[in-house]
């Protein structure tokens, strides 16, 4: 049975206020005595305030009090104005236990219900599917029944919600660092009168419980979405689109070349923390380049040579030979340096093919091949990944390693005369990738040999003030002291056999702590993607994704990046990618390369260009450009941004202190509100524990200093040391730091000290105006404009780059270049889940191209004399289009598959 609605909804409403006594088909439960946090939560980890105490950014205060209804479930939300700051109940978990066990609410009710529902989720969540409570039932009759609400059934962490087999992420919001939302979820119960409905946290998770219901209906939530994509109404099919790039077409950028690779010397990281080379000195580096992986790096010289063109003529200047160490081995030989002398010849003639046409190389020295027993006898078995954290522990997997190194780097390269560490145009070099000891450890098993190895280091004379730490924090402390270690016996080695490459390291994760290590490098690098797979077992399928726009989220791709970067040292990300199937990737080059200027980073390698040889098309996958034609065309707009340095550095900047006591707690991110800065002006961070280092003097523009513990510093600068919390953007604003109107007061809406990157997150738009290029960004149906281009009556989400491609500024230009991206996919590709984020299958060619019309007006000052063609990858011109002139702008309609040959990424304007 169940009440007619208004009946229903007066019931909800008294039972939100007072204990009730009615027979009810519908029951939520009086939380007001029971709750202990709070919706919105102001400062992080000050003990007071809401939901799980970490900040305006990721609270409940979204969250409207009152009845809250979906799929015919009700739940009544605490309004915490009335109820002394308190609306739902949070309990002890890791990072916050200080938070209760348990707490109980009180049931006053003669009717029996069949089930009990939840709205709840979790915090700080391990791996390995843990309870995150029990749910204790008491009945009037005195029995009693014990649920468990186990994570990955019932209940999973609030960020990154999906279904699971009993919760539905029944409420969601865009948050900073990805969606965050809370379960529902659905719990059999005895069919008669309840007294009390008890919480009891594990300890495993922060639980949190907003709201709980009583029912006599078994509700069944909303089926998932199933979608497998065909050509159609709304999906275009895309004939085989070639590698190419046609000679002195609109997508030629060779002219940025400067060939040789090399020819002005070595390089080198400069006082104010940037790159050039010793024959130029003064004038400033720039990379911009991929990834090549597995058999990509073993062609043969004429695939060599068609390759090195093809990326030249994308605008790449450099590229990073990666996942190539075990291919490159001997099939059977006898140990891990043991090289197949016909890959190795391979390997040698596609650097010299590189070298040749201008691009750099940048490396790692271990990724991916395997070790014998007998090469690490200590460890006694064979080993792979694990290798990454043997090398600091043990002198034979040291000598592994420095066996490799040795043989790659010492021989001559018999195509360029030169050895590959006294070769110029190897300019980066990484001993292993992504070796972070703080993560790996626990990642790749090796917890019991890292705990043995502590209590060694502990009990060190020199580290006798370790002791008086609380044991989790010295032990990230010998981590990071590990891996410095190990780090600089490896940088030794190279410089001693003649490397002149830059050498960094630890280039995976964002946390704090790794300040410590990469203030020793040449160079800090590091990873981050934007919707990188969650691979089932094995990196197969299923395989998660968020499809969410990084516009919605702040940018938070690339914002996360942006206060990991050392002031005072280069800045380079050797692996980013805004990875396929998430249907808003196209917006990603245009993100990347706006803030990455804005910030003034010093080099871009998207994640990669192929794993495979060859010139054929073959189906998307998450990463390679060479399967994707929207990102491959995107990434080289891409390179005329970055390379050219189209936008202006923000003049001003600001230093995040890194402090011992807090960074060291364990894993801690470089987080909101402090990163939001980097949308706005230049941000970076530095080692705090001593004051302000000498590196910072070179530092341009520093205005100010943002510190968790600003009594540290406050004495031992000129500088206004602010608190690491959103009061700080009011006090930049205040000491003219920051524009005034750069940050609204909601935080959604960001604007570039120079003005040129302008990003609305709760719109969705982005665009970038430089002299020489604009970018849009918008869903459906919103008009978005630059300075000169405006887009209107799209009929699909749209990334639009307008882009000069003569060197010249827009309104002078000749030649401009259009694309027009929203989304590709192969035949048959299916997704699944509430918002389409689980990949089932991958499909196969030919390749789909979601249908989009818009129109693309330019202020151009003359109007008259243009020409426009639709055009394919390589920049071939396909049939003229007619061109429109209204109002004295120039109007290109769009419609991405009206062209004869099929659909098209891009369109050429050109006039005499």
């Amino acid at each position: 049975m169940s009440y007619p609605s208004p009946l229903r909804r007066l019931f909800f409403v008294l039972s939100a206020s007072f204990a009730v006594t009615l027979s009810a088909a519908t029951l939520p439960l009086d939380f007001s005595r029971a709750a202990n946090m709070g919706l919105r939560d102001e400062v992080p980890g000050d003990r007071r305030g809401g939901w799980t105490d970490q900040g305006r950014a990721n609270d409940l205060a979204d969250l409207k009090p009152g009845v809250f209804e979906r799929d015919g479930l009700t739940f009544t939300i605490l309004d915490p104005a009335r109820n002394n700051n308190r609306a739902c109940i949070v309990l002890a978990g890791p990072n916050r236990g200080y938070l209760p066990r348990s707490a109980a609410v009180t049931v006053s009710s003669a009717a029996g219900f069949g089930y009990l529902y939840l709205l709840h989720g979790t915090a700080w969540t391990p791996g390995g599917a843990p309870v995150a409570g029990v749910i204790v039932v008491r009945y009037a009759d005195g029995a009693e029944q014990r649920i468990e609400a186990k994570v990955g059934r019932d209940v999973a962490d609030w960020w990154g919600p999906s279904r699971l087999p009993n919760g539905s992420p029944v409420w969601t919001r865009e948050g900073v660092d990805g969606t965050l939302g809370l379960y529902a979820s659905k719990f059999a119960i005895q069919n008669k009168p309840v007294r009390e409905v008890r919480f009891e946290s594990s300890g495993a998770v922060v639980w949190g419980v907003v709201a709980a219901t009583l029912s006599d209906q078994d509700i069944a939530f909303s089926k998932e979405n199933r979608v497998t994509y065909q050509a159609g109404r709304e999906w275009a099919s895309l004939p085989a689109v070639s590698l190419d790039v046609r000679k002195d077409g609109v997508f030629d950028f060779s002219r940025l070349i400067d060939a040789p690779a090399g020819k002005y010397g070595a390089i080198r990281a400069t006082p104010a923390g940037h790159l050039e080379f010793e024959g130029r000195a003064g004038e400033r580096v720039r990379f911009w380049g991929v990834n090549l992986t597995f058999g990509a790096l073993f062609p043969d010289k004429e695939a060599a040579d068609l390759l090195a063109e093809r990326l030249a003529r994308s605008g790449y200047n450099t590229v990073r030979l990666h996942h190539y160490d075990r291919d490159l081995l001997r099939r059977g030989g006898k140990n891990s340096y043991d090289f197949d002398p016909e890959k190795l010849d391979r390997l040698n003639y596609l650097f010299a093919a590189f070298k040749k046409r201008g691009l750099y190389i940048s490396m790692d020295l271990y990724t991916v091949r395997s070790f014998g027993a007998d090469e690490i006898p200590e460890w006694g078995k064979p080993v792979q990944y694990a290798f990454k954290g043997l090398v600091p522990i043990y002198d034979s997997a040291f000598m592994a390693w420095k066996n490799f190194a040795e043989r790659l780097l010492t021989r001559k390269n018999p195509y360029t005369g030169l050895t590959w560490a006294e070769d110029p145009a190897l300019v980066g070099i990484c001993p292993i990738n992504e070796d972070t000891l703080t993560k790996i450890v626990k990642s790749y098993g090796l917890e019991e040999l890292y705990a043995t190895e502590f209590e060694k280091w502990i009990a060190r004379p020199e580290n006798a003030a370790e002791t008086n730490l609380e044991r989790p924090v010295a032990y990230n402390r010998f981590l990071i002291d590990t891996q410095r270690r190990s780090d600089g016996r490896m940088h030794a080695y190279l410089r001693s056999i003649g490397t002149k490459a830059l050498l960094t390291g630890a280039n995976w994760m964002t946390f704090e702590e790794t300040n410590y290590l990469r203030d020793h490098y040449d160079y800090a690098d590091l990873h981050n993607y934007w919707d990188h797979p969650q691979w089932a077992p094995g990196w197969g399928l299923p395989a998660k994704y968020n499809q969410a726009s990084a516009v919605a989220r702040f940018a938070s791709h690339p914002r996360s990046l942006m206060p990991t970067r050392i002031f005072g040292k280069p800045f380079v990300v050797t692996e980013t990618n805004y990875c396929w199937p998430n249907s808003r990737r196209a917006e990603g080059t245009g993100l990347l390369a706006a803030y990455a200027g804005l910030q003034d980073w010093d080099g871009i390698y998207t994640f990669n260009y192929s794993d495979v040889t060859g010139d054929t098309s073959y189906r998307a996958t998450a990463f390679e450009l060479a399967s994707d034609p929207l990102r491959l065309v995107a990434d080289r707009v891409g390179a005329l941004i970055f390379r050219q340095g189209q936008v202006t550095p923000a003049k001003a900047a600001v230093a995040i202190a890194v402090h011992e006591e807090t960074a060291f707690t364990g894993n801690k991110d470089f987080r909101w509100p402090f990163n939001m800065l980097g949308l706005v002006t230049r941000v970076g961070s530095f080692n705090g524990d001593t004051g302000l280092p000498d590196s910072l003097s070179a530092v341009a523009g520093l205005k100010a200093v943002v510190s968790e513990m600003p009594e540290k510093l406050s004495e031992k600068t000129t500088l206004p040391v602010l608190p690491a919390n959103t009061a700080m953007v009011d006090q930049l604003k205040d000491s003219g730091v920051i524009a005034t109107d750069s940050i609204n007061a909601k935080l959604t809406r960001f604007v570039s000290e120079t003005g040129q990157a302008r990003l609305r997150s709760d719109e969705g738009v982005f665009t970038l105006v430089t002299d020489r290029t604009e970018v849009l960004v918008a869903p459906a149906g919103i008009a978005v404009a630059g300075r000169l281009a405006a887009l209107t009556d799209s009929s699909t989400y749209a990334s639009v780059y307008v882009a000069a491609v003569d060197g010249k500024p827009l309104e002078a230009s000749k030649r401009i270049l259009v694309l027009f991206l929203t989304d590709c996919l192969n035949t048959g590709t299916r997704l699944s889940g509430e918002n389409l984020e689980v990949l089932e299958d991958f499909g196969r060619l030919p390749y789909l191209v979601r249908r989009g019309t818009a129109q693309l007006s330019l202020g151009l000052p003359n109007a008259s004399g243009w020409r426009a063609w639709p055009v394919d990858t390589t920049g071939m011109r396909l049939p003229e289009l007619k061109l429109n002139t209204v109002a004295g702008r120039l109007v290109l309609p769009i419609d991405n598959t009206a062209a004869p040959a099929g659909p098209v990424f891009a369109y050429e304007l050109a006039r005499d």
